[in-house]
């Protein structure tokens, strides 16, 4: 346990010169937040309302398909082993592959730090709305049906209501989260609810393979003869392509899970480190990101749920009047996506296998950076009164006129009621979101105001708030209709209600 508190808290690392390995391994890097977070105070007369999270799970272990990689490097370490000349290297003759497939894809234990700390700096920040006791109505919790994705909610929800339960010595608070099955969760996996994303994969996801394969066909082969001349083992082993890959992929699991860095990531230089990074850009790029516009448009109903709830709150949804907060935990491809939609990152040219190096030094979509294990996206809201308006009365003097209120006094509170909730709408007051990604302030692009204008938000995105997801992905309507009983996404009722799913084979997500 030592080692992971020791990792997390104290951030030991594998540094050459300010070169921290652990900022450099694309969706596989453990979090890491700014160590100086600038907190700009909202404008005067805002108060902050309303809270939506959107978080990618934990560090995790690999899942099955990458533990038999693992198995196949360790007989081939064995095969190598009585040649391996190089004392610094002498760990390869007894390697093992430690990883098993009952946990394949569980999460670590320095994943369930990663969500039970950010819980409690997001409660410390955003007091005393993050603050409150528990009630399942206040606030909403949501995780994909996956193992991960609801530990790591559960690692969060622990740290956000630690000891202010009544369960037990500890005060244990439990909570409920919900989940929607695989096949009809079209704002968390909407990757696997569309059916074109799902099986047009020679039109969508061509260019990028191809730009990948480019630059793992520059570089990985002289990756691969450069460790096995340094091992001394090169007139026996000729490392494939695919076994540099397995390598990489095991420096990135040793050190984001338990901090060991002396073993796989000793093998390849800062260069051969940044040679990899790059690699697995030009994959999410193509794949989650501007590579292809569509394979980002389809993080819409995500973005429409969340537009739906601030929408909620600011008109005074009765259904949802006591909300302060949803927190929704999910995956990488569900992340990179809404970055990408929101227009964040985005770089002047495409990512090509064949950029200089001064322009991939230079590029913004860094994997690394947007989607770490636990990364995160905060949009808070605020309602600020204008100048010389009329003092307006808040939800919970509803809920004190309401329970003091007689029998015959009933009418005159109705008419209190309604005046309270048209003061809380557009009209008589400007609302205002601000954006978090990583716990640092992003402006929205297209926004000049770093608290922006609730209507300038929903302007900017108004393609994205107005996008067909079932037509788009070519989804049977009278099928999902009949199969998941619920709305469908489309123009007419685009803004953030859950729609019904494709009917398409649905694979296991690679990267989550």
């Amino acid at each position: 346990m030592q080692r992971y508190i020791i990792f997390l808290v104290l951030s030991v690392s594998l540094s050459y010169a300010g070169f921290l390995l652990e900022h450099h391994l694309s969706t596989g890097s453990p979090y890491w937040h700014p160590k100086e977070v600038t907190d700009t105070p909202p404008p005067a007369g805002c108060k902050l309302i309303y809270v939506d999270l959107i978080a990618r799970h934990g560090s995790r272990d690999p899942t099955k398909k990458v533990v038999k990689t693992f198995d196949d490097l360790a007989k081939r370490f064995q095969e190598i082993a009585p040649y391996v000349e190089n004392d610094h290297y002498a760990w390869i003759k007894n390697y093992t592959n430690s990883y098993s497939t009952i946990r394949a894809g569980f999460l670590t234990y320095a994943g369930e730090l990663e969500h039970y700390y950010l819980a409690k700096r997001l409660a410390k920040r955003f007091h005393p709305l993050l603050s409150k006791k528990y009630y399942s109505n206040v606030y909403r919790l949501q995780n994909t049906q996956v193992m991960r994705t609801g530990e790591s909610a559960s690692s969060f929800a622990y740290g956000l209501f630690e000891g202010k339960g009544d369960l037990g010595v500890s005060s244990f608070q439990p909570y409920f989260i919900s989940t929607e099955p695989k096949g009809n969760d079209p704002e968390l996996r909407f990757f696997e609810a569309c059916d074109r994303f799902v099986n047009d994969k020679t039109e969508l996801f061509m260019e990028g393979k191809n730009q990948q394969k480019l630059w793992i066909d520059k570089h990985f082969t002289a990756i691969g003869q450069r460790i096995t001349e340094t091992l001394g083992t090169e007139d026996v082993w000729q490392p494939t392509n695919k076994e540099v890959e397995a390598m990489f992929s095991a420096c990135q699991f040793e050190l984001s899970s338990a901090n060991i860095t002396h073993r796989f990531c000793s093998l390849f230089t800062i260069r051969e480190h940044r040679i990899n990074e790059y690699n697995k850009d030009l994959k999410t790029y193509y794949k989650r990101a501007y590579g292809n516009q569509f394979n980002y448009q389809i993080a819409s109903p995500l973005l429409q749920a969340i537009t739906s709830d601030m929408d909620a709150v600011i008109m005074g949804d009765s259904k949802r009047k006591d909300e302060l907060a949803f927190m929704r935990f999910a995956h990488a491809e569900t992340v990179m996506p809404l970055a990408a939609i929101l227009g964040l990152y985005r770089d002047d040219y495409d990512l090509t296998a064949d950029l200089s190096e001064e322009e991939i030094r230079n590029r913004k979509w860094r994997s690394s950076d947007i989607s770490p294990y636990a990364a995160n996206f905060v949009f808070a809201l605020y309602q600020c009164s204008p100048p010389s308006t009329t003092t307006t009365t808040s939800i919970e003097d509803i809920d004190y006129i309401t329970s003091n209120t007689t029998s015959s006094d009933i009418d005159n509170t109705t008419s209190d009621i309604d005046n309270i909730t048209s003061n809380n709408t557009t009209t008589n007051n400007v609302f205002k979101v601000k954006l978090l990604h990583n716990e640092a302030e992003m402006y929205f692009p297209g926004c000049d105001e770093l608290y922006c204008p609730y209507d300038t938000f929903k302007a900017l995105y108004a393609p994205s708030l107005d996008f067909d997801f079932v037509g788009e992905c070519g989804i049977d309507e009278a099928v999902a209709n009949e199969k998941y009983k619920k709305p469908t996404i489309s123009k007419e009722n685009s803004k953030g209600k859950k729609g019904k799913q494709s009917t398409a084979s649905k694979p296991e997500p690679e990267d989550d």
